[in-house]
């Protein structure tokens, strides 16, 4: 089952796709929806203004999750904001050793 979880009511634009959209209006019920979805959820799409505020409670969440979701995040409503460049930026310097440089305007 592929699922949505948002702050912004626009993203409810994603039922029309076939994910079921649970928006909330806090970071506290966004937890609690998610630690409620991880059991059933195969794909969790995520908006990237809610992933960059709890990506590292989700990270926690999963960690015990005997058969996590793939998370999917995508750019907000408001426009890109590159968080996930930034968290593969940091990943693949960690991984070689090396901190790679990025152009400012791709981050």
């Amino acid at each position: 089952m592929m699922v949505g979880l948002s702050l912004d009511e626009k993203f409810r634009i994603l039922e029309l796709v076939g994910v079921e959209c649970h928006v909330v209006k806090s970071e506290d019920e966004a937890l609690a929806a998610f630690k409620n979805l991880l059991g059933r959820a195969e794909v969790l799409v995520v908006d990237e203004d809610l992933y960059e505020k709890l990506s590292q409670a989700m990270r926690r969440e999963i960690e015990d999750a005997r058969k996590p979701p793939l998370i999917v995040v995508i750019p907000s409503f408001r426009g890109p904001r590159r968080v996930i460049l930034k968290e593969l930026r940091k990943a693949i310097s960690k991984a070689v050793g090396v901190e790679l440089v990025v152009f400012k305007d791709l981050l």
